[in-house]
């Protein structure tokens, strides 16, 4: 599911479509391409888990 520019998504929600992808197999710059963000806040969701931040 593809992220519109410019239209403001939940971080929630991104989170979740990350943490998806990646289960599915996707490398983490395709996943940043996909959802139109950074490399960095992917590996950032990732990182975390289950992308909670405490």
């Amino acid at each position: 599911m593809p992220f519109k520019k410019g239209k403001v998504i939940p971080f929630d929600v991104k989170k979740r479509e990350v943490m998806k992808l990646k289960r599915h197999g996707m490398g983490n710059a395709e996943i940043a391409k996909l959802l139109n963000m950074g490399k960095g806040e992917i590996e950032l969701i990732i990182r975390t888990g289950d992308g909670s931040v405490s």
